[in-house]
């Protein structure tokens, strides 16, 4: 949260729920500003005196505390709160942003508890922990990540990959449309409402596949210059790739690796050069 400048808030669970994305538990209430689906799947959009206060509320995420005590471990929440037509919401979370990465690395931890050197583990298509592949001479799986606006199956861009964790964001898996726009699951914390930068996919690899959870989610937020100026200063140990989409289906690669990836979509273009270390727009 400190690193990203609050753009990785897991705070925004109110919003998250707002916009119709939150996974509930079994038997949990209906809530005041629950809305009822259209035929085609899409939510009507919700009221605004809703965004704008669930929005507040997360800002106080700053405030959360956390302790340790004779090996248990607390979490302590501010005392903040908003109201809206009478009913009262104070802070919650949702992990869902950083939980399966936290789960690869957890994995990757296993197999090297048990020496294994080979294979891979693959937390709902978005988090991996990969160790070798034992079929061909440089031990490496080549990664493919999915093109957000083309067909099922298609990519947009490989890379080979072993002894490694990594995780994507992106928003063409959890989305609907209201009047041609699209509304995904990753809300923007500064304005309580589902992306709109552009930004259609991110990957992070190296390190913490949970640090790159958190990382492709608070990116996916930024614009692009915010992004870029970003991952040159914060991420020159990862390969980091970026998709911006255009409406009219074309779309611009960023990357901090150019000559590790290969573009697998002719409608896709390299957006940046590198040099010393640093992406340079073009």
């Amino acid at each position: 949260y400190i690193l990203t400048d609050g753009y990785y808030n897991p705070a925004v669970y109110y919003s998250v729920d707002l916009y119709g994305f939150a996974k509930r538990a079994s038997g949990t209430p209906e809530a005041v500003y629950d809305r009822v689906k259209n035929e085609d799947g899409s939510y009507p959009l919700p009221d605004n005196k809703y965004v704008t206060a669930f929005c507040g509320l997360a800002q106080s995420f700053g405030e959360v505390v956390l302790s340790e005590e004779n090996g248990s471990y607390y979490a302590y929440k501010p005392e903040t709160t908003v109201e809206v037509d009478g009913v009262t919401y104070s802070l919650k979370i949702d992990l869902g942003g950083i939980g399966k990465g936290w789960c690869a690395d957890r994995a990757y931890e296993i197999m090297d508890d048990y020496f294994y050197e080979y294979g891979y583990f693959n937390f709902a298509s978005s988090s991996m922990a990969l160790k070798k592949y034992a079929k061909n001479d440089n031990a490496t799986y080549t990664l493919s990540a999915r093109d957000p606006r083309g067909i099922a199956g298609e990519s947009f861009f490989s890379i080979p990959v072993k002894d490694v964790c990594l995780s994507t964001s992106g928003d063409y898996e959890q989305y609907y449309e209201v009047d041609s726009v699209r509304y995904c699951h990753i809300i923007d914390p500064t304005t309580g409402s589902p992306i709109r930068t552009g930004v259609s996919s991110v990957t992070v690899i190296g390190g913490s596949a949970a640090e790159d959870d958190a990382l492709t989610t608070a990116l996916s937020a930024m614009d692009k210059d915010k992004a870029v100026e970003f991952i040159n200063s914060h991420l020159s140990d990862k390969t980091v790739v970026m998709l911006i989409s255009a409406d009219n289906g074309s779309g611009e690669i960023i990357t901090n690796a150019p000559d590790k990836i290969k573009i697998t979509c002719q409608g896709y273009k390299l957006g940046n050069t590198v040099q010393n270390g640093k992406i340079i727009l073009n």
